[in-house]
């Protein structure tokens, strides 16, 4: 059983070598030939997706917590536009 176990890690190990040798030979690839797309597609295989947070901003009233792209932006417009007005 011993025998066994150590042969599927060490097959385990060829193909996981196997798979970096490849990708990185896929990237050079991409590299050499400008293809930038493909490029970062690979990569990303490897890292994975970037995620993106959602951090919140509630409305100037303080009633509403708004997640949503365009309503973070607007308040953050609103908000930059009385800083500007300031007079000090």
């Amino acid at each position: 059983m011993k025998g066994t176990v150590q042969q599927v890690q060490m097959d385990l190990y060829q193909m996981e070598n196997k798979w970096w040798t490849q990708k990185a030979e896929e990237i050079q690839r991409f590299a050499d030939t400008n293809d930038t797309q493909k490029f970062y597609e690979t990569l990303k295989t490897i890292y994975g997706p970037t995620q993106h947070a959602v951090n919140p901003v509630i409305s100037k009233d303080g009633t509403k917590v708004m997640k949503d792209h365009e309503g973070i932006l607007s308040r953050w417009a609103e908000h930059l536009k009385e800083l500007r007005n300031c007079v000090n």
